[in-house]
């Protein structure tokens, strides 16, 4: 433990104290539906999804988990709905060799 002073030790505590009790942030995933207004500017047409995981370890397919992308992209209105009727999704993994290298690609054609 630190050498610390009586008023540095009580800061300490202060912040540790505030960060425990201050209120817990909202989470970021909205389940409400969207409004009918969102989306009608976008093409009516079927979007197509695809999502590369490239990773040094190749996970489980049933591990790879693409709900939490659609529905970010739903709700920040890139695509119009996460419906059979309005999105063809592919995904797939790719092994690379660094952790550099490792990164999820979205693309998304209207």
């Amino acid at each position: 433990m630190p050498n610390w002073t009586k008023a540095e030790l009580r800061e300490y505590e202060d912040r540790v104290a505030r960060k425990i009790c201050s209120p817990q942030p909202q989470p970021a995933v909205c389940h409400e539906p969207l409004d009918e207004a969102s989306g009608k500017a976008q093409d009516a047409g079927r979007a197509r999804v695809s999502i590369t995981s490239c990773r040094r370890r190749l996970l489980d397919p049933d591990n790879l988990c693409c709900k939490y992308f659609i529905d970010g992209l739903r709700f920040a209105n890139l695509i119009k709905g996460d419906r059979a009727d309005q999105i063809e999704l592919t995904f797939q993994q790719v092994k690379v060799q660094t952790r550099q290298e490792e990164e999820t690609r979205i693309e998304i054609e209207l």
